[in-house]
């Protein structure tokens, strides 16, 4: 889960989604979003499009994952440990890179 996601027409929320899915809705990703994806730990992930930049709370984003950050402009998306570290940072690319969620507990997208 996500804390808080914003559930209008600029967010959203892809549960269940299976591998083949998940990596289209990954790679579709809208522009101006950053899109995640976390393994729920049957085979199936959920795939989440964010767009305003709110730092958010993570919860059970465990093993591995993906994100494409498909923002305009300069925006700099950050992933951050439990004490709010940054331990990742995510520039615009048109590829999806592979994510280790274990350290991270936090997220902001711009």
């Amino acid at each position: 889960m996500i804390s808080p996601l914003f559930t209008d027409r600029e967010e959203r929320r892809f549960p269940h989604v299976d591998t083949d899915d998940r990596n289209l809705l990954i790679d579709i990703c809208p522009s101006g979003r950053l899109c995640v994806a976390v393994g729920e730990g049957n085979g199936l992930h959920t795939v989440f499009y964010l767009y305003y930049c709110t730092e958010r709370s993570l919860t059970n984003f465990i093993g591995d994952g993906s994100a494409k950050h498909a923002q305009t402009g300069n925006a700099t998306a950050h992933l951050l440990n439990q004490n709010r570290v940054f331990r990742v940072s995510l520039y615009p690319d048109p590829d999806p890179v592979r994510i280790d969620w274990d350290p991270i507990y936090y997220i902001d997208p711009c």
